[in-house]
């Protein structure tokens, strides 16, 4: 079969890039033919199809006026990301078209020209962006579905996107544009990584016989699991605000042990560094190479995840599980999936330092349980995230689409 992989990234960005290059990976490992579309970036790792690629778009909102403003109807509808997908469709006839993130740097526009070229289109939901015109479905801080069923203005009311009024009102135009347009009801199938999304889209008026439950995958084999009693926990992630790395510093004051360890860098490294100054047993590493990260990651008593957005299905749950390591996470979005409370790890309110560090306390205090819910959580890998099990689903739908 041979699938075009169409993401407006072509870098490791974050978990959505991560699926994109494990899935091609595995199409092309049974045989099948994938052909990448993206945008040309210095960061892109390299493809024989980079020169088909869209041209670079920073969106920043910095620039002289007519450069925003032709950023801004590129946003709504690319002629570039259509024209160049029209002759790569040309030239390769691919059978089914499989698409991941590709509003703004890529734009809708492509949808069409799949359609009008009779390829089937799947698209996987790693975010809420076609229910939440600034992606992450947060406002002020704070969980937010103002914008559903389809009341994209809120954005604008909300400066949602970038704080800014320029900005959030092209998301918004750009939201009501293609539902006038009817484009995503060109796509036949979207595959929801978690039940929780799944969900979201049926109150945003998506069809639900076109919703499939599809949860991400990770190759267990390439993950050595380790069970042993640790003197620190983790925290794997991008530094941001929905990321609640605030209600983790204070759970974290109000333990001793164990030490914490913080993976990964972004806009609030500097002002977390100050605040874990105050107390002690905070160490923050920036990003970590890949086998410098497992080295870490197998040396931890445990992982915590305490978003306080709705996570859809992070993979720092999946690959802490593979380590062997019980994740406390939120009981928020898809998390409640992934962990089992009291089997593979503890659920917690968002928010609430004071049960997060009681959570804490209990796993550093208790060695069996750490083991028995390590061992769980790799079970849990190896029978229900497993790369065979991921190739069966999406292989069934797959021909499902081309049938």
């Amino acid at each position: 079969m041979k699938i075009l992989q169409i993401n407006k990234f072509f870098f490791l960005k974050g978990g959505a890039e991560r699926y994109f290059f494990q899935l091609s990976e595995l199409l092309n490992s049974r045989g099948h033919q994938v052909i990448p579309f993206s945008m040309q970036d210095p960061r892109n790792l390299p493809s024989p199809f980079a020169n088909r690629f869209v041209s670079h778009v920073a969106l920043n909102g910095s620039g002289p006026i007519a450069e925003r403003v032709k950023t801004a109807f590129r946003v709504l509808y690319s002629l570039e990301a259509k024209h160049k997908l029209e002759g790569l469709v040309l030239e390769e006839r691919p059978d089914l078209a499989h698409l991941h993130n590709i509003a703004h740097q890529l734009s809708p526009s492509i949808i069409g020209v799949l359609k009008k070229s009779g390829i089937p289109v799947v698209q996987t939901l790693h975010d809420y962006k076609l229910a939440c015109p600034a992606y992450l479905m947060i406002a002020e801080g704070e969980p937010c579905d103002a914008c559903i069923p389809g009341k994209f203005y809120n954005v604008l009311l909300k400066r949602c996107t970038q704080d800014s009024l320029a900005a959030s009102a092209v998301s918004c135009v750009e939201m009501y544009l293609h539902r006038l347009m009817r484009t995503y009801s060109k796509v036949d199938a979207f595959l929801c990584p978690s039940r929780f999304i799944m969900g979201i889209m049926k109150r945003a008026g998506f069809s639900e016989d076109k919703l499939y439950h599809i949860p991400n995958f990770v190759d267990g084999g390439a993950y050595e699991p380790s069970f042993k009693r640790s003197g620190y926990f983790i925290y794997v992630g991008r530094l941001s605000r929905e990321k609640g790395l605030d209600v983790l510093l204070d759970a974290k004051r109000r333990v001793k042990r164990p030490d914490l360890v913080v993976v990964g860098d972004g806009e609030l490294r500097e002002e977390l560094e100050r605040t874990a100054s105050n107390g002690g047993g905070i160490s923050f590493s920036g990003f970590l190479s890949k086998d410098r990260l497992a080295e870490v990651w197998r040396g931890a008593a445990f992982t915590v995840v305490p978003s306080v957005w709705y996570e859809n299905f992070p993979y720092a749950i999946l690959e802490s599980f593979a380590f062997g390591k019980p994740v406390i996470a939120s009981r928020i979005g898809g998390m409640p999936e992934l962990v089992r409370d009291g089997e593979n790890g503890f659920l917690v309110e968002p928010g609430d330092s004071e049960e997060l560090a009681e959570r804490i306390s209990y796993l550093a205090s208790k060695p069996e349980e750490l083991s028995r819910m390590g061992r769980l959580a790799r079970r849990a890998v190896e029978e229900r995230y497993s790369v065979e099990k991921h190739y069966e689903s999406i292989m069934s739908l797959y021909e499902r689409m081309l049938k």
